[in-house]
C-alpha cells in the first residue's frame, strides 16, 4: 500500500470518530487493532495480556469463526491489519 494511501485512510477513520462522538456522545470510538479468538474475554488479566502482548484495542470472536470457515474452505480471507503498523 502506498503511503498516501495510508494517510488518507487514517485521515478518513479519524473524521468518522470526531462525527460519532459529536454525533453519539455517550458512546466512546476509538482506532486501534482488533484482535479475534474462539472464547469470550471477560478477566481483568486475559484482557491486559492482549492489550500488553498485541496493541489490542479490544477483543471479538465473530472474525475468529469467519477465518477459520474461510480456511476449511480454501477461501481467501481479508486482513487489514496493515493499516495500524
Amino acid at each position: 500500500m502506498r503511503s498516501w494511501d495510508m494517510m488518507r485512510t487514517h485521515v478518513f477513520l479519524e473524521i468518522a470518530v470526531e462525527v460519532n462522538q459529536e454525533i453519539n456522545p455517550e458512546h466512546n470510538s476509538y482506532i486501534g487493532r482488533v484482535v479475534t479468538g474462539d472464547r469470550f474475554v471477560s478477566s481483568h488479566e486475559t484482557k491486559e495480556y492482549l492489550k500488553n502482548t498485541f496493541a489490542a484495542a479490544c477483543c471479538e470472536m465473530e472474525g475468529a469463526a469467519i477465518a477459520q470457515i474461510a480456511t476449511k474452505e480454501r477461501r481467501s480471507f481479508c486482513d487489514s491489519s496493515f493499516y495500524f503498523r
